[in-house]
């Protein structure tokens, strides 16, 4: 096969189609949500938590500091009461992810996060955030056992 694709293989399955569409329909549900009057933030409190779900578990045992750290920046009990009250800060919780992404990533991987840095629509950065997934760029590089977490450079 010289790369060339077969008609069955251009076509995205109905499978995809389905998959597709549910995913544009709870960013476009989500983008509803948050443009409300008051905003919803239950779907955007949901995504912060799996997102802090994933950063810790990026973690290694020995990294407490940074563990309490990302505990108390992303205590969702109290984003749950900000959100109510509506002094949510999505801008501070949006640059303390990528930050913690930055930090946590693979310095080859540091162009794809200051990229997120420059998106200032919050439903498009929570897309971009999940849709770059944390965990996805902090995947051990070939050859390595394990998220490159260790850099002493980035955790100081």
């Amino acid at each position: 096969n010289l790369g060339l694709q077969t008609p069955e293989e251009k076509v995205p399955s109905s499978e995809g189609k389905v998959k597709e569409t549910m995913h544009n329909d709870f960013w476009d549900h989500l983008k509803e949500q948050l443009t409300a009057t008051p905003p919803d933030f239950s779907c955007a409190l949901e995504l912060l938590k799996e997102i802090k779900e994933i950063l810790l578990s990026l973690l290694l045992p020995r990294q407490n500091r940074l563990r309490s750290e990302i505990e108390e920046a992303l205590d969702m009990e109290l984003i749950k009461q900000e959100a109510e009250h509506g002094a949510l800060d999505v801008p501070y919780l949006s640059k303390y992810i990528l930050n913690m992404m930055t930090l946590l990533c693979a310095p080859v991987r540091d162009e794809a996060v200051q990229k997120l840095e420059n998106i200032t629509d919050p439903v498009r950065l929570l897309r971009c955030e999940t849709h770059a997934d944390p965990q996805n760029l902090l995947q051990p590089q070939p050859g390595k056992g394990e998220p490159d977490t260790g850099h002493s450079h980035r955790l100081g």
